[in-house]
Order: C-alpha cells, then structure tokens, then sequence
C-alpha cells in the first residue's frame, strides 16, 4: 500500500452520511488518501505528482459517479472528477472512498491530464 495520511481518529458519521465531493475533500485535505499501480506508475514516470491529484479533489468537480464493481467501497461508487492540477492545466481522477484499519480514506484508481481537442 501506498498510504499517504498519518493515523487519524475515524472520519466523523455525518461526513460519512453527506459522502460525495465533500467527504473526499475532507479525506484528501487531511492526507487519507492511497493509489493504485497505474497512478503509481505515472508518478514514478514524472507523469505529475502527488500535488497533482490533490489539486485536482481541491478545485474539481464531480461529472460522473458509477457502480464499482468489486463492491469494496463506500457505497459503492466510484467517481470521475474533473479539475486543474498545480499548474492549471485539466485533470482528471477517478477513485473510490474505501474503509482502511484506522478509518476512510480515497483510493485514487487512476489520474491523467485531459486530452486535448
């Protein structure tokens, strides 16, 4: 695992009950977040950065949610937002809010810069 946040007290009920776009702010802000192999890979390939992502929850919005299919989050959603990484360009994420040991936190499934026209 790649977990980025440090042990935390578990995110509150009613941050849980709201879900969406603000929880996973919350989670991001207070670095409960980890990522897949794919965002791995791209970070490693100087792809964009950690910042990057963060940028992303911090000034984007939700376009599309879905089913997740492994059914091992929250919910059972998984979500597609859209916003600008640290430089202002369009980013995109899609990822998951997922229960760990010492509370939730956002699983990023994969991350890239939108393409262009």
């Amino acid at each position: 695992m790649n977990y980025k946040g440090s042990n935390i007290e578990q995110t509150k009920d009613s941050y849980i009950r709201a879900g969406g776009l603000r929880l996973i702010r919350t989670l991001v802000e207070r670095d409960r977040y980890d990522w897949g192999e794919k965002v791995q890979g791209m970070v490693e390939a100087g792809f964009y950065g950690l910042e990057d992502l963060e940028e992303c929850i911090a000034s984007g919005v939700v376009t599309k949610t879905s089913a997740d299919k492994l059914k091992d989050s929250v919910g059972q959603r998984k979500y597609v937002i859209e916003g600008r990484d640290r430089s202002g360009r369009q980013f995109y994420t899609a990822g998951k809010i997922k229960r760990a040991a010492d509370g939730l936190l956002y699983f990023f499934i994969t991350a890239h810069h939108q393409r262009r026209g």
